[in-house]
């Protein structure tokens, strides 16, 4: 009987929750379609199916886009409550000094100690502190856009993010070359760099 009410419960719950992500969607939905009529934009057009023309009547969303930078802040905002980019994401030389122990974001019983080799390559301040830009690619390093010949689309990107110190040289054209910033586990630095023991291996890290 425990079991069965446990289940229950976790039922229950299971649908509050899924309630309260469709109560938030519908509230961004709506304050979207409120910005449409202040703004005195049409709804987008809805494709008629059957019409065997489609793709000559429907329009690019891109060519009425606009931004919304009232949305945009509010997001930002949000996003705020749950991940600080320059705290969580960027290792600085003013939030920690050598010797510290630095734990993992998400398993924060794995942790590195931050050698002095290490910590004269930090940065003093974060790279995306204040600032803003119009496009963006998250480059990964699964491997799947080997072959893709994406490297020059890629590079025309304001700013370019790529993980893992994944290798660019040599698939340029799959990945381009253009790098603003590098994600990587620290344990990278320990691994395949030798935790940066000498000048030849701080050299290949840059």
């Amino acid at each position: 009987m425990q079991l069965q009410f446990r289940s229950w419960m976790l039922a229950a719950l299971t649908l509050l929750v899924v309630f309260l992500i469709f109560a938030d969607i519908s509230e961004i939905e709506e304050e979207i379609g409120a910005e449409v009529v202040i703004n005195g934009s049409s709804p987008p057009a809805v494709a008629d199916r059957s019409n065997e023309s489609l793709k000559h009547n429907i329009q690019p969303a891109s060519s009425k886009w606009r931004h919304n930078q009232t949305l945009s802040l509010r997001i930002r905002k949000q996003i705020l409550k749950f991940l600080d980019a320059e705290k969580d994401i960027s290792v600085l030389k003013g939030t920690l000094k050598p010797g510290d122990i630095i734990h993992y974001i998400f398993d924060r019983d794995s942790t590195m100690n931050v050698s002095q080799n290490l910590y004269e390559l930090l940065p003093r301040t974060s790279p995306l502190k204040n600032k803003h830009f119009q496009t963006c690619a998250i480059v990964g390093n699964s491997g799947v856009l080997l072959n893709s010949g994406c490297g020059q689309e890629i590079d025309t990107h304001s700013f370019v993010i790529r993980c893992n110190l994944a290798p660019v040289q040599e698939y340029a054209r799959d990945v381009g070359l253009k790098t603003d910033l590098v994600t990587m586990n620290p344990s990278v630095i320990q691994r395949a760099f030798e935790d940066l023991v000498n000048a030849t291996w701080r050299e290949k890290l840059l």
